[in-house]
């Protein structure tokens, strides 16, 4: 495929062909995409995450791709296997760059190809899902990596098709996109634009979205070219939260470089144990300590992230939808007075919902703690001053901040920093009611999550 003007980025992919007094032999599809804005997104290698190297500074030379549009753009024209970025790290495919013909620039992303039966393809859903073969031969790129790119950004399809009389054919589709696993990555293919093959989609997803008579290949001549960059570079390493960085062997608490689905994000990894039941490496999503950053901000500040790493900040509802939709998080909230008294809670489970469903919050599992207040707020979607979920517009007339609130008076994180513990009536600074029992502002509250190894 390739993504849509401008530029393209493609995918490549094989189904089968029929024609009178010819028999199925290879096929290939290929599709570009589009984005209104076509950045030149680069994802960052961290170099904080190898021994050998220290800090947290990101090696310039590193730059991962996101397709093979990114890669004919970076000046490598040469059709071959090089490696792009995805959510879950590096991914080798195969990059068709020499045009196909009229109406075809090239830089194609293969994401199917069948030439020689080299490959088996009767596999179960989870190896579809995750893709499998061999990037330099037949090979199947993975529905998870075609949702979270065609949900980005706008692809087309090109599936070319040879029988074994060498009579080959193609077909072109402006619009190319699969849905999500929750949708059981539904197709969707549209625009017919031209080619031999005919209108009928030569990719078949049964009604149950299952992949059926996926027999494509590739024209055998862009097979054979020289194959540039075909290694995986081993210091390109992009950590998906602290927990991986930890693993790592980085143990240091500190700002560190992780990666999304958006990009590069600076995060606080709290790498240090908080006592029992607390081995370390937390992401941390929530900290105010100074009041050094206004949190009385809007929707979309809130949906993005916003603050200093290394002080005060928040890390972005989006973010966190990303990550706790695809992996199991626990989550534990410090709390401190101006007495320097402490306190905390940990819960079993927590993720966000999507922003659709006003990023929702699900939290469970009480394990420990002197606070229960935020468990009350499980189900509740956020609220900010221009968006309000709460029902009685709390983030905008009490909290002056954005939270999960079920009501005005439970706990209020992202309020207004006071300085001062207050006279037990400031229902818009940090409080958490069950710890102290009323309205009394905090010094500090930091909230974290960690991956449920």
């Amino acid at each position: 495929m390739v993504r849509s003007r401008p530029p393209y980025r493609q995918f490549t992919s094989s189904s089968p062909f029929s024609a009178a007094a010819a028999t199925p032999s290879a096929a290939a599809v290929s599709v570009p995409v589009t984005t209104s804005q076509e950045p030149m997104q680069v994802l960052l290698c961290l170099s904080a995450l190898f021994p050998v190297l220290m800090g947290t500074e990101v090696k310039s030379d590193c730059f991962l791709e996101k397709d093979c549009s990114d890669i004919y753009l970076s000046g490598k024209n040469s059709s071959g296997v090089y490696t792009i970025t995805t959510l879950d790290g590096p991914l080798q495919v195969y990059c068709e760059m020499v045009s196909g013909g009229v109406n075809d620039r090239g830089h194609w992303t293969v994401i199917l190809r069948r030439m020689d039966g080299e490959v088996n393809f009767f596999r179960p859903w989870e190896s579809y899902k995750k893709g499998f073969g061999n990037k330099e031969g037949e090979y199947w790129v993975g529905l998870e990596f075609l949702y979270q790119m065609t949900s980005r950004y706008k692809y087309k399809l090109r599936v070319d098709l040879e029988d074994f009389q060498g009579k080959k054919a193609y077909s072109v589709y402006e619009s190319f996109s699969v849905g999500s696993e929750a949708d059981a990555y539904k197709l969707h293919v549209s625009g017919f634009v031209s080619g031999g093959a005919g209108a009928s989609d030569p990719l078949s997803w049964t009604s149950e979205a299952m992949i059926a008579n996926m027999i494509v290949l590739l024209c055998l001549s862009a097979l054979f070219p020289m194959l540039m960059g075909t290694e995986v570079k081993s210091d390109c390493f992009l950590a998906k939260d602290c927990s991986e960085i930890y693993s790592s062997g980085k143990n240091s608490s500190g700002v560190y470089t992780i990666t999304t689905l958006d990009g590069p994000l600076q995060v606080y990894c709290e790498m240090v144990s908080g006592g029992v039941n607390d081995r370390g490496h937390w992401t941390v999503i929530l900290r105010r300590m100074d009041g050094e950053v206004n949190f009385f901000r809007p929707w979309e500040s809130y949906k993005k992230g916003f603050g200093n790493k290394s002080g005060e900040y928040w890390i972005g509802l989006e973010f966190l939808h990303q990550m706790t939709s695809r992996y199991k998080y626990q989550i534990r909230i410090d709390l401190e007075d101006f007495e320097g008294n402490k306190a905390h809670s940990l819960y079993e489970s927590f993720s966000v919902d999507s922003e659709a469903d006003g990023y929702k919050l699900h939290v469970s599992g009480f394990v420990e703690g002197a606070d229960t207040t935020f468990g009350y707020h499980d189900g509740y979607k956020f609220s900010t001053f221009d968006k309000d979920n709460s029902g009685q517009n709390c983030a905008k007339t009490y909290a002056q901040g954005g939270f999960w609130l079920r009501g005005c008076d439970y706990l209020n994180p992202t309020g207004l920093y006071w300085w001062g513990k207050g006279d037990g009536t400031l229902m818009n600074g940090l409080f958490f009611w069950y710890w102290k029992n009323g309205i009394e502002s905090l010094k500090a509250v930091t909230m974290k999550i960690r991956r449920v190894m």
